[in-house]
């Protein structure tokens, strides 16, 4: 595991609270349901009842399994943390589709061939709008409202999603303001800048 990929899972752990959710069945974030399908792919032996702080390695294992998924690497540095966060708290499809309205190409949660190949071409060094000194900002402050927009459309669906909207725009501001952090311990270059609340 690199050390980029290390901090930014060390960043979403803070999020995922320090033990278990026996409500859900999780934890730190981990179902059981995705934990066996890791399992599954990696031939980790470790139950999923057994997961615990002395298991650390098997968590962080866990995510950079996940958040490889999500596709993380195949994005600009600055642009990583953002994605992994959503992709773990909404699901890498969620997070896909974000990514997928943001580059113009088909937003159906799939990561292919064409999303990879539109990806590509968006963030590509030789189009002249990644050139601009407002690029990054802009792509953060889109991705940033984007997360809230789906949080709120989920909680406008039913009282039990409500209840959780409070959290989940806190986390969206905490993520945002981390990000600029994050990508300043990774050497990134660019400041991640602030998004306005949509209303």
């Amino acid at each position: 595991m690199n050390e980029r990929t290390k901090h930014i899972i060390g960043k979403i752990l803070k999020h995922e609270g320090e033990g278990w959710n026996y409500e859900e069945g999780s934890y730190r974030g981990i179902m059981r349901k995705t934990y066996a399908k890791f399992q599954r792919e990696t031939g980790e032996t470790l139950p999923h009842d057994q997961l615990s702080e002395q298991q650390s390695d098997v968590v962080y294992a866990f995510y950079e399994w996940y958040i490889e998924k999500a596709k993380m690497d195949q994005l600009p540095k600055y642009l990583q943390y953002l994605h992994a966060d959503f992709a773990v708290n909404a699901g890498r499809s969620s997070a896909t589709k974000v990514i997928q309205w943001l580059v113009g190409t088909l937003a159906d949660g799939v990561w292919g061939a064409k999303t990879e190949r539109a990806v590509a071409k968006f963030f590509s060094e030789d189009r002249e709008d990644t050139q601009k000194p407002d690029f990054k900002n802009k792509v953060i402050a889109y991705y940033d409202c984007a997360k809230r927009i789906y949080y709120r459309g989920l909680a406008a669906q039913s009282e039990k999603f409500k209840r959780y909207l409070k959290g989940w725009l806190n986390r969206c501001d905490q993520v945002l303001a981390a990000t600029k952090d994050c990508n300043e311990a990774l050497n990134i270059t660019g400041d991640a800048g602030t998004a306005g609340d949509e209303s």
